[in-house]
């Protein structure tokens, strides 16, 4: 196995989308080889407090609440701190440093709180991104009335990930044709 080529998938929840008070909720990761085969993959609930809760803003406070996340967190007994060190671990054992890119969904989001509150991780992972929501931009804009992916509507972060690895896989069979 080419370590050099594998993908590194992540996903963050987090309390709302104002990043100058956004905290990680959940964080998953799915480590893929180039042709889109899992390889592994780990999520984590992060321990927060109900206090803490109180900055959650409404969108994430009705979904995160529906999908029983919150009532995870509560309980949860990781922290970031041990998230990060366990997802290390599983980007060493697959992948070497800063040659695998970050892949997802809307991924600014979920670079800005690496960079914030996993900076190991982030430091591992290579510059360069591959986001989804790129391509599903190209693919609306470029294309006249084109089929649409059905996504669901979970919001986990485990979910999420593997959502956008078949998300690509169908821009690969409709859009980038010579992929």
């Amino acid at each position: 196995m080419d370590k050099s080529t594998n993908l590194v998938w992540i996903d963050i929840e987090g309390t709302g989308l104002d990043l100058n008070i956004a905290l990680p909720l959940e964080i998953a990761v799915i480590i893929t080889d180039k042709n889109l085969k899992v390889l592994d993959s780990a999520s984590f609930v992060i321990h927060r407090s109900k206090r803490s809760l109180s900055i959650l803003e409404d969108w994430p406070k009705k979904h995160l609440t529906d999908n029983k996340l919150l009532s995870e967190v509560v309980k949860s007994k990781i922290t970031v701190k041990s998230a990060q060190t366990q997802i290390l671990k599983l980007l060493k054992k697959h992948c070497l440093p800063r040659r695998s890119p970050l892949c997802g969904n809307s991924l600014f989001y979920d670079k800005y709180l690496l960079m914030k509150y996993l900076p190991k991780v982030f430091d591992f992972l290579h510059y360069r991104i591959i986001d989804i929501s790129s391509l599903k931009e190209l693919y609306f804009r470029l294309n006249t009335n084109p089929p649409k992916f059905a996504k669901s509507e979970n919001h986990r972060a485990l979910d999420d990930i593997h959502e956008s690895i078949t998300e690509l896989k169908f821009y690969q069979s409709n859009f980038l044709k010579t992929v």
